[in-house]
């Protein structure tokens, strides 16, 4: 049996999963690529990648590829705010989206405060999500958050995971729909840190931890110039255990097209 995972896609973006009914016996792999050109300009380049997971957790809400959170490095928010560091590809109810990398940077949510008691060694952490639109919202486990260690700042913001800055199931709020892409762990020694006022910098010590897919990459192909020629490709792998099976169209270059990936899986004898 095989499966349409991606079918005539128009940009980069990830399909549904499926589930394999029985993943535990070795299995053979195979994808066949179709592509069609829609314009005068060639298309240039197609990268195609087949990914796997334990669960589906995020496989309609979550990131594809890791945001490379930073600090801003341009504009108002220089040093202040939270930015995107690499152009990433995300999922909100099964729809995909883009983010640009950008060096100006989004501020926080709001002024959120870490050792709000200026005394003592305390930690804090910010979970950042982002919309349907690239807008980006903070939120955090307390207004003001005085842990002992970054553990347990951590720990507390985990809670958050499973809602948005809303306080919603996450990838379920009616307007808008927000996506956990990484945090902020700060560590603040004798002062007391507030966004969007004190810069990450002048934290004891800050950690950007973008969030990663559950989702691994398992097989992927680029498509040669004699495959992008005959707009058609095949490839397979044997021996990957998954329980859960997407296509991504990882990246794609030159003019406009209609691509399909059909995905086929069979357990090995």
């Amino acid at each position: 049996m095989s499966y349409k995972l991606l079918n005539n896609v128009t940009a980069v973006g990830a399909s549904a999963p499926i589930r394999m009914a029985n993943y535990v016996g070795v299995k053979d792999h195979t994808i066949t690529g179709h592509l069609k050109p829609t314009g005068v300009t060639a298309v240039t380049g197609i990268t195609v990648t087949l990914q796997g997971a334990t669960d589906n957790m995020d496989a309609y809400t979550g990131v594809i590829t890791g945001p490379g959170l930073t600090t801003a490095t341009t504009g108002g928010g220089n040093g202040y705010y939270p930015a995107i560091g690499t152009t990433f590809y995300y999922l909100i109810n099964g729809t995909n989206y883009s983010a640009a990398a950008a060096t100006a940077g989004q501020g926080f949510s709001a002024s959120h405060v870490i050792n709000s008691t200026g005394s003592g060694d305390l930690f804090g952490c910010i979970n950042i999500y982002i919309d349907v639109n690239g807008t980006i919202q903070t939120a955090v486990p307390a207004a003001n958050q005085n842990y002992a260690t970054a553990a347990a700042a951590v720990a507390a913001a985990e809670v958050l995971t499973a809602t948005g800055p809303d306080g919603q199931p996450s990838g379920t709020y009616a307007s808008p729909n927000w996506c956990l892409i990484g945090r902020l762990i700060l560590e603040s020694n004798g002062a007391t840190w507030t966004a969007n006022s004190s810069t990450i910098a002048s934290a004891t010590a800050s950690q950007w931890v973008s969030k990663g897919s559950k989702f691994v990459d398992f097989l992927t192909h680029v498509m040669t110039p004699a495959e992008l020629t005959a707009c058609e490709f095949f490839d397979s792998i044997k021996g990957v255990y998954f329980p859960y099976v997407r296509m991504f169209l990882k990246a794609a270059t030159g003019g406009g097209f209609k691509f399909t990936g059909i995905y086929a899986p069979e357990e090995s004898p």
